[in-house]
C-alpha cells in the first residue's frame, strides 16, 4: 500500500495500493473493513502474540464494522523491485521469516464458529494456517530489512509447502514476470541463486519446493473457481479479472522451464 492518499474523516488517511480491503491509517493505528473471516484472522493474530512472534500487525480493537491494528513502519515491495529486495540477504530473511512463522503458528486451530474465507473447514493433522497472500505486495521493508508482514484476510488453511510454493512463485519469482520485478535478462541463474538462498533459510530443498509448485497451483485454481461460483468476494473478481488464466500459465511455466 502506498503511504500517500487522501484524508478519509477525523484524521484518517487511506491507505493505498489494496485490492481486497480499503485501509486507514491515524497515527500509529490502522483501520480496516470487518469482514466474515475477520473473527478467524482475529484469533491467529491473538495466537501469535501471546507467542511473542514479531513481524506482524497487532490487534488494537474491533467495532461492529471495523477492525484496529497496529501500524507496521515501511514500505511494501511493489514492481518494480528495488534494488535492496534483489538481493540475496532478502531472500535468506523471507525464508528466515517463515520458518519462524511455521513454528509458532504449529498447533493453532479456530475456536467457535469462526472460518476462514476459504479453504477446508476441517484441517488434516499436518496442516497450518497459511498467510493466503504471501506475495512481496504484503512484506513491509524498510533498508532492505524485512519489518513486517500484513493483509491476513485470505488465510486459510494449508500445508507448509504451500507457503514455500507461494513465496517461491512471487519472490523469486518462478512466475513469467522477471521484466518487470527483476530486470529485463536477467539470468536463469540469479532466480536459480535466489530459491537456493530462500530455501537455505528456511530448512528445504529447493526440489522439493519447485515439485510441490503444480500442486499448488492447481489445488489454488480449484479453490478460486469454487468460491467464484459461489460469488464469494474477492475470488468472483479475480476469475472475471482473469486470474485463474495467469495462473494456468504459471503452472504451465514451472512445469516446462524449471521441472524438465
Amino acid at each position: 500500500m502506498a503511504r500517500d492518499g487522501r484524508e478519509e474523516g477525523e484524521g484518517w488517511t487511506q491507505l493505498y495500493g489494496g485490492s481486497v480491503n480499503a485501509v486507514f491509517r491515524k497515527g500509529e493505528v490502522v483501520r480496516r473493513r470487518m469482514s466474515p473471516a475477520s473473527p478467524a484472522v482475529h484469533q491467529v493474530l491473538r495466537w501469535l502474540e501471546r507467542h511473542n512472534f514479531r513481524g506482524v500487525p497487532r490487534l488494537i480493537r474491533t467495532t461492529e464494522t471495523s477492525e484496529f491494528l497496529t501500524y507496521i513502519p515501511g514500505k511494501p515491495v511493489l514492481r518494480p523491485w528495488s534494488e535492496e529486495v534483489k538481493r540475496e540477504s532478502w531472500m535468506a530473511e523471507l525464508g528466515h521469516w517463515l520458518r519462524g512463522y511455521h513454528e509458532v503458528v504449529k498447533g493453532f486451530r479456530l475456536e467457535g464458529r469462526a472460518a476462514f474465507l476459504w479453504g477446508t473447514a476441517e484441517p488434516e493433522a499436518d496442516m497450518i494456517v497459511c498467510h493466503g497472500d504471501l506475495g512481496p505486495w504484503n512484506f513491509i521493508q524498510e533498508g532492505g530489512n524485512l519489518k513486517g508482514v500484513i493483509d491476513w484476510d485470505l488465510a486459510r488453511y494449508g500445508y507448509s509447502l504451500d507457503n514455500m510454493a507461494e513465496l517461491a512463485l512471487e519472490a523469486v519469482p518462478l512466475r513469467p514476470i522477471v521484466e518487470e520485478a527483476m530486470g529485463i535478462g536477467t539470468p536463469k541463474e540469479t532466480l536459480e541463486r535466489r530459491l537456493f538462498v530462500l530455501c537455505e533459510a528456511y530448512g528445504i530443498e529447493p526440489r522439493e519446493v519447485l515439485e510441490h509448485v503444480p500442486t499448488y497451483l492447481g489445488n489454488i485454481i480449484r479453490e478460486t473457481e469454487k468460491q467464484s461460483a459461489r460469488e464469494v468476494e474477492p475470488f468472483a473478481s479475480f476469475v472475471k479479472g482473469g486470474v485463474v488464466r495467469e495462473l494456468e500459465d504459471d503452472k504451465a511455466h514451472v512445469e516446462s522451464a524449471w521441472l524438465t
